[in-house]
């Protein structure tokens, strides 16, 4: 169905962010993704074709709380999961507490079996040792079994538990480090991978290159067409982006707002500067329809730099900052590659 040439710009955008939810859909406790990818697919087909009819469009509201809900719920998943994981912690803490009980009781037991053994050994009845060997012999061969059943049981358990873990943790961390909108990492994994990638490159020698990417006339976007143009624009760049940095060391972020960051391991800063060229011409030609139907074409301002040898963090920004602003200065749609001096 083509939701582009719907006759309702405001259905169109909201069936643009239906179809978002639908390509993005996480796992749930109580919903799965394909559950929920058809959930918003029905949704975003009845609101399209109501439109289409020239009908009133009496699942807007459903829509608009599903979608609210959605993200909401995804978010509070993430945040629900940590929380199970932390739980998870403890049950394994008070396991291998158990365990060392029941295995401190075992051993008390054979202690005293082995005691009454030595008695016996003193005493001048052999039967009465006869009876402890043998009392012994059995309570020491089934304490070894019993045992290695526990440690089997326990290990088989600790493992199901450990695997779980991993799971939730992996999705939990994967969900608390995207963007909810566009869904690249958000500001706070670009912090962390930028102090990760300068601490490497210390050890290493190996360069790296970040380029920091503004929308050009964003504030003009927002005021002329509305906010949901402006949103719009900033998802069409970062769909741009990522298909523009496919390699797996290469790391793009919304760094807030219409700003976007791309860390490039292993990147020489004069290749840095010829990707992000690339990326220009990926962009020239493509448009995106704002909220009143018209499409629009955004041009970007791009900053490149390389990580220097003494480089913190702030000063690593800071310089592809003030390239993005040459950048600018220079008249937009370019990219400008910071000096070593700069």
């Amino acid at each position: 169905m083509d939701f582009i040439n719907s006759p309702h710009p405001a259905v169109n955008a909201f069936v643009e962010v239906l179809t978002a939810l639908t390509e993005t859909a996480t796992e749930l406790n109580d919903s799965d993704a394909e559950e929920i990818s058809q959930q918003c697919l029905l949704l975003g087909e009845r609101i399209s074709n109501a439109a289409l009819d020239n009908q009133s469009v009496s699942d807007w509201d459903e829509a608009l709380q599903l979608a609210l809900k959605l993200v909401k719920r995804e978010r509070d998943f993430a945040i629900t999961r940590i929380d199970d994981f932390r739980q998870m912690i403890w049950v394994v803490i008070q396991g291998l507490r158990e365990a060392f009980r029941d295995e401190q009781s075992a051993d008390n037991e054979v202690i005293q079996h082995l005691s009454s053994l030595n008695k016996a050994v003193h005493s001048d009845s052999i039967d009465e040792m006869r009876t402890e060997i043998v009392a012994a012999i059995v309570l020491i061969n089934r304490a070894i079994e019993d045992r290695k059943n526990r440690q089997r049981v326990q290990l088989e358990e600790l493992g199901e538990q450990l695997n779980k873990m991993r799971h939730d943790l992996l999705i939990a961390q994967k969900e608390l480090a995207l963007d909810p909108m566009t869904r690249l990492y958000n500001r706070a994994s670009f912090d962390q991978l930028l102090e990760k990638t300068i601490e490497l490159s210390l050890f290493s020698g190996q360069p790296s290159s970040l380029l920091m990417v503004d929308i050009d006339h964003f504030k003009d976007i927002n005021d002329k067409y509305g906010h949901i143009s402006g949103d719009r624009a900033v998802l069409h760049v970062a769909q741009v982006l990522s298909k523009a940095f496919p390699r797996k060391t290469d790391f793009v972020a919304r760094y807030g707002g219409d700003e976007f960051a791309v860390i490039l391991q292993e990147t020489e800063a004069r290749d840095g500067a010829m990707l992000a060229k690339r990326l220009l011409g990926d962009m020239h030609g493509l448009t995106f329809v704002a909220e009143n139907g018209e499409r629009l074409e955004i041009s970007l301002s791009i900053g490149v730099s390389a990580l220097l040898a003494n480089d913190k963090a702030n000063d690593w920004i800071s310089r592809s900052d003030q390239a993005l602003y040459q950048a600018k200065r220079a008249g937009r749609g370019c990219v400008w590659l910071a000096k070593v001096d700069d």
